[in-house]
C-alpha cells in the first residue's frame, strides 16, 4: 500500500489503509483501482478510527464505495458515525455562536479554536472533522468575568482531570493547565483558555488584537473570529508538537491548512513560526504530514528540515509515538523531570523563559508526588 519506513516501520495494513483514506477525503483523490481489503483487520481497523478520531473523514469515502469494500457491519458502523458526528457538529456549533455572544455581549474578546471554525474554514464543512468539544480562548485578565458568563448560560465547572463536577471554590494547579473545563446543558465540554499552551511562554497572544484584525469564519448567519492563517498553523503545528502526534486527526489538520498553499506560503509560515521561535515543532508538522500522507515536500523545507538536528529529533519521537500499539497505554507525556521528556520539550524551542517554565512545572510535578507519596 505504501513504503513502511520511517512512521510506518511498524505499523500494520489498517494504519496505512487509515492514512490513504484520511488523504484521500481532504485532497479530493479517487483511486484509479480499488484498495485491497483483504488483508485488513477490520475491528482494529475500526478501533484505530476511535482513537485517532478521523471517522469523519473515512465515513467520507467508504460510504462513497469507490476505493475500498468493507464488510457490511463496517459500512453501517460508519453510517451511524457520520451521522452522529454531524448532529454533534450542528449542536457545538449552536452552543459555541451562544458562548461567544455571551462574551461579546459583555465586552469580552474571544477566539473560538478549533473545532467548528477549523472544519469550516479548512476542511470545508463541519461535519468533515471530528465534533469533540468546544475551545474558546479569552485573555487572562477576562477569566473571572468569563467564568460568571459561561456559568449564567447553565455551564457546570467541572475537573480538568477528571470531568466531575467540583465546587465554585475549586482550583487546580495553575502550572499545569491553560483552560478551565466545564460541562454545557447539552452535556457537550467546553474548555475556556487563558493561554494557547500550558507553558504561557510559548505562543503569547493579544486577543483583542487578534479578534480586532484577524479573519472571520461564517457559521450559519454568524461571523466568528478566527487566527491568521500563519498563526494558527504555528498554533496547531505546537499542540500537535506537544503531544508527539499521538492523534492522526492533528496531522489532518496541518493537512487541511496546508493543502494548495504554495512554497513560498509555506515559507512565509515557517518565517511566523521562528518569530515565536517555534520553527521546530513547524517543520516537524510539514515533514509528519509529507510522510504520512504521501505529499511532495517542498525542497526548501526539506532542506531546512535536513539541517535542524531538534526538528529530525522531534519527528523520530512522534513517529514512535503515532502508531503505537492499540494496546499501549496512551502517551501523557510523562509529569516530573523525565529525562526523555524534557530532551523533547528542549527541542519545541531554544527561548530561556520557555525551558525554565518547563522546569519549574517539572519540580512542582515532583514535589505534588513526593507529597501524595507521604500521605498514604
Amino acid at each position: 500500500m505504501r513504503k513502511t519506513s520511517g512512521a510506518f516501520a511498524n505499523a500494520g495494513a489498517e494504519e496505512r489503509l487509515l492514512c490513504r483514506l484520511c488523504d484521500m477525503a481532504l485532497s479530493g483523490e479517487v483511486p484509479h483501482t480499488p484498495l485491497k481489503a483483504s488483508e485488513i483487520d477490520w475491528r482494529r481497523f475500526v478501533a484505530l478510527v476511535r482513537r485517532h478520531r478521523v471517522a469523519p473523514l473515512v465515513a467520507r469515502v467508504l460510504l462513497q464505495g469507490a476505493a475500498i469494500q468493507p464488510p457490511p457491519w463496517v459500512i453501517e458502523h460508519f453510517q451511524e458515525e457520520e451521522a452522529e458526528n454531524g448532529l454533534n457538529s450542528l449542536r457545538l456549533a449552536s452552543e459555541l455562536i451562544a458562548v461567544v455572544d455571551a462574551l461579546a455581549a459583555e465586552g469580552i474578546a474571544s477566539l473560538p479554536l478549533k473545532g467548528i471554525c477549523l472544519a469550516v474554514r479548512s476542511y470545508g464543512d463541519m461535519a468533515l472533522r471530528h465534533a469533540g468539544d468546544i475551545d474558546v480562548l479569552v485573555s487572562p485578565d477576562d477569566l473571572v468575568a468569563s467564568d460568571r458568563i459561561v456559568r449564567a448560560l447553565g455551564c457546570t465547572r467541572i475537573s480538568n482531570k477528571t470531568h466531575e463536577a467540583v465546587p465554585e471554590s475549586f482550583v487546580e494547579n495553575a502550572a499545569f493547565i491553560h483552560h478551565l473545563c466545564y460541562g454545557t446543558p447539552t452535556g457537550a465540554l467546553l474548555e475556556l483558555h487563558f493561554s494557547l499552551c500550558p507553558n504561557p511562554k510559548l505562543l503569547p497572544l493579544d486577543v483583542r488584537a487578534a479578534v480586532a484584525s484577524g479573519p472571520r469564519v461564517r457559521i450559519g448567519n454568524r461571523q466568528l473570529p478566527a487566527l491568521p492563517d500563519a498563526f494558527q498553523f504555528v498554533f496547531l503545528a505546537t499542540h500537535g508538537a506537544r503531544h508527539k502526534w499521538r492523534r492522526l486527526q492533528w496531522v489532518c489538520d496541518i493537512a487541511a491548512i496546508t493543502q494548495g498553499r504554495s512554497a513560498g506560503e509555506l515559507d512565509l509560515w515557517l518565517t511566523e513560526a521562528a518569530r515565536y521561535g517555534l520553527r521546530n515543532p513547524a517543520l516537524q508538522a510539514l515533514v509528519m504530514t509529507s510522510r504520512l500522507f504521501d505529499r511532495p515536500l517542498p525542497t526548501g523545507i526539506a532542506k531546512a528540515f535536513g539541517r535542524s538536528l531538534p526538528a529530525r529529533y522531534l519527528v523520530r519521537q512522534a513517529e514512535l509515538t503515532i502508531f503505537r500499539s492499540l494496546q499501549d497505554a496512551p502517551d501523557k507525556s510523562a509529569a516530573g523531570l523525565d529525562i526523555g521528556v524534557r530532551l523533547y520539550r528542549m527541542c519545541l524551542t531554544a527561548r530561556p523563559g520557555y525551558h525554565w517554565n518547563e522546569m519549574w512545572r517539572g519540580m512542582q510535578s515532583v514535589w505534588a508526588r513526593a507529597t501524595r507519596s507521604g500521605e498514604a
